[in-house]
């Protein structure tokens, strides 16, 4: 208070220091002075004496909302710091930024599930005896989100029944046209899965998959093209047909806000401190004003930029010259001279860079040599050119492509052979197959450039 009481003396003894103060002014601060007398008196003189008792908290307070007696607490320890989302059966998801969190929870769950929003994969725990979980990066066993792409000949199928089984997870999803061709399976365990998709005249398709914790962040989607000939959505449909969410794909809701929440802020306050604010707040408003007028009968802007040494009006320079920066000149050539090599020309004009034979066009470049990029697993990184008709792959080290660290590839695992420009794969009996686009393969298969081969452990992208 003693601040602002400085403040005010301030101001008022500026305006005393100036003799020619206009009537004006005068009579403005006499108005704010008197109409500040005024809302300072009213409220001690109008208002009722009220008792002072403590108000009793209402049913939306932090008091009412706090957890009962009955309730449970459960610390969670994440693997690092990240964007995590606890979900409760029931309940909202509760949403974490740091590596540890508490929850006051109403009653005590049967399972946890928390979902690492970074990596797309979800860890599965039942409550804790000792309400304290630890996690680890390891207990991220699962896939949030599994979309299936049903089509055949390249567009999505009308209606179809799609099942997934995996250890301990098994869901069936019925696929109708409002669908698009998609279905989404939750929370699917990560390892060896099979795909079956039941459509048309009993008529059925059957897939071996193999789910990994290995993925780009967000579901992960596995295509399904069908073998049999059945209904599908043609283009022109599906464009004029507005999308819809697939299958039980869950609607975009607003996030919660986990933790504890600040306390509202009081509505009232002590009447004097308003009224000192608000004096304060008019007086420096007069005196920006009176400011304003000193300064606009002193000669403005201009004037006080003459004071400080600048001209607002800069003339031109003598002569007329209306710019202070010309152009330079532009350069003289010299006509004997070649304007594209810089050679002298012959008598009739001509140059040796235009002359026939003079300039030799360049060789075509030659396309890029098939080759395998590793995009996943122990060989990260690596690549593996394709040269010869036939690459074998496996953790022999003899194998044009050798994996000897993995111990989940064979010995002779597989080969990709070349014929007439177009690449297949084969499976040479290996213990864990092969994987090209996340299906496993029976024999042979043909490879196309952007196709994903998994061996082992092991991803790679083909390139051609």
């Amino acid at each position: 208070m003693k601040q602002r009481l400085g403040v005010i003396g301030c101001l008022l003894e500026m305006g005393e220091g100036h003799g020619s103060i206009s009537l004006i002014i005068k009579r403005l601060f006499s108005v704010v002075t008197t109409l500040l007398c005024f809302m300072t008196l009213a409220p001690f003189c109008f208002a009722a004496p009220t008792a002072s008792a403590p108000a009793k908290p209402s049913a939306s307070s932090p008091a009412a909302s706090s957890p009962s007696a009955s309730g449970v607490t459960l610390n969670i320890t994440f693997p690092a710091a990240g964007d995590y989302y606890v979900r409760i059966h029931g309940q909202p998801p509760y949403h974490f930024m740091d590596q540890t969190a508490t929850l006051n929870l109403p009653s005590k769950p049967k399972t946890i599930y928390v979902d690492d929003a970074q990596t797309g994969n979800v860890a599965e725990s039942p409550f804790p005896a000792n309400g304290m979980l630890v996690l680890h990066t390891t207990d991220f066993s699962y896939v949030r989100k599994v979309i299936v792409n049903v089509t055949y000949s390249g567009q999505p199928v009308t209606a179809a029944l799609v099942s997934l089984t995996a250890a301990n997870y098994s869901k069936q999803v019925d696929m109708t046209p409002t669908d698009q061709g998609n279905v989404s399976f939750d929370d699917v365990p990560a390892g060896k899965a099979v795909l079956t998709i039941t459509y048309g005249q009993n008529l059925s398709d059957r897939k071996d998959l193999m789910i990994s914790t290995d993925h780009p962040a967000g579901p992960v989607t596995i295509p399904a093209a069908l073998s049999n000939k059945t209904d599908t959505i043609s283009a022109q449909s599906a464009a004029s047909t507005p999308a819809a969410p697939a299958g039980n794909a869950p609607q975009t809701a607003p996030k919660p806000v986990a933790g504890p929440q600040p306390l509202p802020k009081p509505t009232g306050g002590n009447p004097a401190g308003q009224l000192i604010n608000l004096l304060v707040g008019v007086v420096l408003v007069g005196g920006a004003v009176y400011l304003l007028y000193r300064w606009s009968k002193s000669g403005g802007m201009g004037d006080y930029l003459k004071k400080l040494g600048v001209d607002s009006h800069p003339t031109a320079p003598a002569g007329g010259a209306g710019t202070l920066n010309n152009a330079p000149p532009p350069p003289v050539t010299d006509p004997s001279l070649c304007s594209f090599c810089g050679q002298k020309k012959d008598a009739m004009g001509n140059c040796a860079c235009t002359l026939s034979g003079g300039v030799t066009s360049p060789a075509p470049a030659m396309g890029n040599q098939p080759r395998l990029v590793a995009s996943g697993g122990l060989y990260s990184g690596n690549i593996y050119p394709l040269s010869g008709s036939q690459v074998s792959i496996g953790r022999d080290a003899t194998n044009a492509v050798p994996l000897s660290n993995d111990n989940t590839v064979s010995r002779r695992h597989a080969t990709i052979e070349q014929s007439g420009g177009s690449y297949v794969i084969r499976d040479e009996g290996s213990s864990n197959g092969v994987y090209v686009n996340g299906v496993k393969i029976s024999g042979m298969q043909p490879l196309h450039s952007g196709d994903e081969i998994q061996i082992g452990n092991t991803r790679f992208r083909f390139e051609a």
